[in-house]
């Protein structure tokens, strides 16, 4: 597999410099065709020719320097490449030695689950009581009354009960061994306490702070409290009094600011802090006694309300479960209480139950289990569904109160019956040499009449053991007839190869002698040289130095890791080589970089030449630029053009133009002539010599006054005249100015005034 990675990398960098000479070579030889072509052409062929000819040159030249970048370009592609190509070889060699270590712990595993027996793998969800034992039946977990140790999973143990004494000893399994354990009668934990005794006879009376006087009794020490203890005045109520007829008061009676008005509290007065106004307890409600000549009004359930108070009454007494109560505020007007209801409370009723068979009375909101039929087949569920009553409405459509199974058949195999929901160990037809009746036993269970588990357990009873297997010397077993492969040795160094052995087991007798369960080969090792690593059965490429001068190339071969040696000449002992750089070109403030070419022309041009007459291509090699030095400069000079002199005076710029118009001025509606001259090297085209050039007035001089082009004004026809029926008479007009002229005629004046006329003559 390595050597394929090596003869494909080869291959790359063979196939990269084919290419690299394919491009190369058609580019040469068209440079090398237009330099024969300029050389044949001859230089009386005129400087056209020898332009066009330098064109081509340069455009190769550009040709070949893209190329070359090319090449540079693929060249650090295919290093890339084949250093991207080494860390991948380095990975793979990582990750077989990954696989080779995860192949030894798989063995390990193997090797270990081999030696697991299957009780250990299954589950224990059986829990024991009494003097039952955990019992292993070759298939399940099960629990058994254990009277001696060859019963259950201690009897798989190699150990040998030891003999205890009959009278103060008991034998016990202690989780790993047998062992006697000394039976010493305890005491148990403490019992619940009993019931309480009757009472006892009533004791004598005891002290009293009361004073007897006939039928009554005093006390003058003190004060009495109740409901508190430590009362502020001869008695100290701490809460409700009732008195059942009058209370006489021979003081004061201070009430208080109580909150609470129910019921029980009708009637009671208040002294409200916070208005400073008594208040009476009245239909739930404190309603302030006001004083003055307003009427109170009366309730229609009872009782009164003051001017300007309000209550809050219902429009019934009930309304129906789901409903909401509708109250009004009714307010007293001196005697009138606004509103119409008349109710002071209104309750909600409450939900109705249901009544239904089988369950009788179901209260709402409560929930009864239905099923769709009241008995299922052995093995089959019953449905169930939850019925909620709501407001005397039962939901769902289930209709019966309860479900039974039907009887379930028992099962019967090799003379054995098995009672349903039942278990019993049946067992395979044969058993192997060693093996327990557990090993091939499994436990089957009945549902109605069908066994579950494999049909191969098919005995009710454990069948005699066959001959044995044989003990492999890396722990395990294989059975009679059975074979192994058998290592000489449990590991070999690098190179070297594992020697097998098959072992053959015949009846407890092992074939063979080899003793190791497997054999890993040695890990081999690495190469290193100036500070590079090799990986054993890896390539990589060295050098006989680290760098090389601009324009040589880097020397290597390829050397080969084999267990730490590397092959190949020793002269390749450079783990990495470099190109020095190569020096840059600069020319009147411009850079050329090595291998490069760019046009540098003549110092001065005459008017009419182009710049590609007066440039040349010089090429950069290593900080020297090929070529003529007259050709120094990096961009083309200007021409040496002579301007023109203006007919009006000033110059015009060789190659510029100028305007100049055939008159200075042209009548009313009359257009200026134009003539654009241009100079070329000292001559002006054209001969027009005026610099501008007007338009003249179009406005009309009416009777002395102006009147603007485009626009009227009012005009007389005289300057004194009369009016009425005397003449002669005073008219006017619109005068417009047209282009120059005037329309219509004969009204010159812009005033007129008038003389008075009386009676159709001149007064």
């Amino acid at each position: 597999m390595r050597q394929n990675k090596t003869k494909a990398s080869w291959w790359l960098q063979i196939a990269a410099c084919f290419c690299i000479l394919m491009s190369v070579a058609p580019n040469a030889m068209a440079q090398e065709a237009a330099s024969n072509r300029l050389i044949t052409s001859g230089i009386g062929k005129g400087q056209a020719a020898a332009q066009r000819t330098l064109s081509e040159i340069q455009t190769l030249n550009n040709l070949e320097d893209q190329q070359e970048a090319n090449i540079n370009s693929q060249e650090a592609q295919l290093a890339a490449e084949r250093s991207d190509l080494n860390t991948t070889t380095a990975q793979i060699d990582q990750i077989e030695a990954d696989i080779a270590v995860l192949d030894t712990d798989v063995q390990a595993v193997e090797t270990d689950l081999a030696t697991i027996g299957q009780h250990a793998r299954e589950p224990i969800s059986t829990s024991c009581t009494g003097s039952q034992k955990l019992y292993w039946s070759g298939a399940a977990w099960s629990c058994n009354t254990e009277t001696d140790p060859s019963i259950g999973i201690h009897a798989k143990s190699t150990r040998v009960p030891p003999t205890c004494n009959a009278t103060s000893q008991k034998l016990i399994w202690n989780g790993s061994n047998w062992a006697c354990a000394t039976d010493v009668p305890g005491e148990g934990p403490q019992g619940p306490e009993g019931p309480a005794g009757a009472d006892g006879p009533a004791g004598a009376d005891g002290p009293s702070l009361w004073t007897s006087s006939g039928a009554n009794i005093y006390y003058n020490s003190g004060r009495v409290g109740a409901g508190t203890s430590s009362p502020a005045t001869p008695l100290h109520v701490g809460g409700d009094m009732r008195v059942t007829s009058q209370l006489f008061v021979g003081g004061l009676v201070i009430p208080g600011n109580a909150s609470l008005c129910d019921a029980s509290r009708e009637g009671a007065i208040r002294f409200n802090t916070s208005t400073d106004a008594m208040s009476i307890c009245q239909n739930g409600d404190w309603t302030n006694v006001l004083l003055g000549s307003a009427a109170p009004c009366s309730l229609p359930w009872g009782g009164i309300i003051f001017h300007t108070q309000s209550t809050t009454a219902y429009a019934s007494a009930t309304v129906p479960y789901g409903s909401s109560c509708n109250g009004q505020t009714r307010t007293c007007n001196n005697g009138v209480l606004s509103g119409s209801y008349t109710n002071r409370t209104c309750s909600v009723n409450p939900p109705s139950n249901c009544s239904v068979s089988p369950w009788g009375t179901i209260a709402h909101g409560a929930s009864v289990t239905a099923y769709n039929a009241n008995s299922v087949p052995c093995g089959s569920s019953c449905s169930t569904q939850s019925r909620t009553c709501n407001n005397g409405v039962l939901s769902g459509s289930y209709s019966y109160g309860s479900c039974s199974f039907a009887a379930c058949s028992n099962c019967s195999l090799d003379g054995a019956t098995v009672n349903h929901g039942s278990s019993r160990t049946f067992y395979q037809t044969t058993r192997a040499c060693g093996a327990t009746c557990g090993s091939i036993g499994q436990s089957r269970s009945c549902t109605n009449g069908s066994l579950s588990g494999s049909g191969a357990y098919s005995k009710a009873s454990c069948p005699a053991a066959q001959p044995c297997g044989c003990n492999l010397p890396w722990g395990g077993s294989i059975s009679n007839g059975a074979s192994v492969t058998a290592y000489q040795t449990s590991s070999v160094s690098c190179g070297s190869s594992c020697t097998s052995q098959t072992r053959s087991c015949s009846n407890g007798s092992l074939s063979g002698s080899y003793t190791n369960a497997s054999c890993s080969v040695g890990s081999c090792s690495n190469c290193s040289l100036d500070g590079a690593t090799v990986n054993h059965g890896s390539s990589r490429t060295f050098y006989t130095s680290t760098s090389v001068p601009c324009g040589n190339s880097c020397s290597g071969g390829t050397r080969s890791c084999n267990n730490g040696s590397l092959s190949g000449s020793t002269s390749y002992n450079r783990a990495n080589c470099s190109v020095a750089g190569c020096s840059n070109c600069s020319l009147d403030g411009a850079t050329v970089n090595h291998g490069s070419s760019r046009t540098f022309y003549l110092t001065s041009r005459s008017c009419g030449a182009t710049c590609a007459s007066i440039g040349q291509s010089r090429t950069c090699n290593n900080g020297s630029l090929n070529g003529s030095g007259s050709y120094s400069k990096a961009s083309c000079p200007g021409q040496s053009c002579a301007s023109c002199t203006r007919p009006w005076g000033g110059t015009v710029a060789h190659g510029s133009s100028v305007t100049a118009y055939a008159a200075a001025s042209v009548a009313c509606g009359s257009s200026c002539t134009s003539q654009s001259r241009s100079c070329n090297n000292g001559s002006l085209s054209g001969s027009y010599t005026n610099q501008s050039c007007s338009v003249g007035s179009c406005n009309c001089n009416v009777g002395g006054s102006t009147i603007s082009n485009g626009s009227c004004a009012t005009r007389w026809n005289r300057a004194l005249g009369y009016s009425g029926s005397c003449n002669p008479k005073c008219l006017s007009t619109s005068v417009c100015c047209t282009n120059g002229s005037a329309s219509p005629t004969g009204y010159t004046n812009q005033t007129c005034d008038f003389e008075p006329c009386c009676g159709g003559m001149p007064c």
